[in-house]
């Protein structure tokens, strides 16, 4: 790195094409994640991957920081309070991997209603009859609550649709982006009207634990729950596995936890109406590419002295301090 150049740190393992489109603008230095505070000193810019903190203390330590990345849309490692304070853009994803997380949503729901699993593992463990007992579903006609109505929740309503669902909304944020004519309900009312629910929310503090014991005793019961949105959305996966135990719910797919990895010692895991996916369905091969691409064309739109599209707080460029440099 010259003395001249300004440094610009991404987490370790990002792809090329991240340091090729910033490159332009300082030295591209990968860091591992536990030594990102070290070496914030002299950064102007900070590219970070979904499991990477970048806490207050560490944009504290970058009194030349200017924009942070993030690569997907959740904001839930990022202080990003702190970094507005600063007037410093969070530039998020949100486009890139939509339609891939709401297609996996709607995959988890098709695979758990037909009993894929079950009826797989009848074939290959010779247990044929399995096919006379297996409680198979038809969804034409059923009720789809869609809990999170941004981009992706949005995305799988039409998907539901199409498939001939009744869709029913919960938000706990709307906005005026919700679907006309979409029925919106309170979380107690969409879970005792809805055959299906799939968890789209972001995690802030109104919709930690949305999902907890108590609520999902107000299930219509054998309830399909998928969550696609934060682990954290659910309180934990004892209540889920006691519901599901209870006949509460009748199938449960997870492409979030709220401990990730989890352990999978857990009774949940052990139990053939649980499908579960370690966080991937963003990262189909067309997003593992786009995702980066459109964090890096953001973070040089605020180095390049522009506005990017997403930013998580929009409100960062209201104040003096966000102003963009002229």
């Amino acid at each position: 790195m010259t003395r001249d150049r300004k440094k610009i740190l991404c987490s370790a393992g990002m792809p090329e094409l991240v340091a090729t489109r910033l490159a332009a603008f300082g030295d591209v230095v990968p860091v591992a994640d536990d030594e990102l505070a070290a070496q914030a000193g002299e950064c102007i810019a900070v590219a970070a991957r979904a499991s990477t903190r970048v806490s207050s203390a560490i944009i504290e330590a970058a009194p030349a920081l200017r924009v942070i990345g993030r690569s997907g849309v959740g904001v839930d490692n990022v202080d990003v309070a702190a970094a507005s304070g600063r007037g410093i853009p969070v530039v998020i994803t949100p486009g890139a991997t939509t339609a891939g997380v709401a297609e996996g949503a709607i995959a988890l729901v098709l695979a758990l209603a037909k009993r894929l699993p079950t009826l797989d593992h009848a074939v290959k463990g010779g247990t044929w009859a399995t096919r006379d007992t297996a409680d198979i579903l038809d969804l034409a006609g059923s009720t789809l609550g869609v809990v999170g109505l941004g981009r992706v929740g949005r995305h799988v309503s039409r998907l539901a649709l199409a498939l001939g669902f009744t869709v029913l909304g919960h938000d706990p944020f709307p906005s005026p982006e919700i679907p006309d004519g979409m029925p919106l309900l309170d979380l107690t009312a969409l879970l005792a009207r809805c055959d299906v629910v799939v968890l789209a929310a972001a995690l802030t503090g109104r919709s930690r634990a949305m999902i907890d014991a108590g609520i999902l005793r107000n299930c219509r019961p054998g309830l399909v729950l998928v969550n696609v949105g934060r682990g954290e959305l659910v309180s934990s996966l004892d209540d889920l596995h006691q519901a599901l135990q209870a006949g509460r719910l009748g199938g449960v797919g997870l492409d979030v936890f709220p401990r990730e990895p989890p352990e999978t010692s857990h009774p949940l895991f052990r139990d053939e109406r649980v499908l579960a996916s370690p966080h991937a369905l963003a990262f189909t091969r067309q997003g593992r590419v786009a995702i980066f691409e459109e964090m890096a064309e953001g973070m040089a739109e605020v180095l390049s002295g522009r506005r990017a599209r997403h930013v998580a707080d929009p409100a960062v460029y209201e104040s003096r301090k966000g102003a963009v440099p002229s």
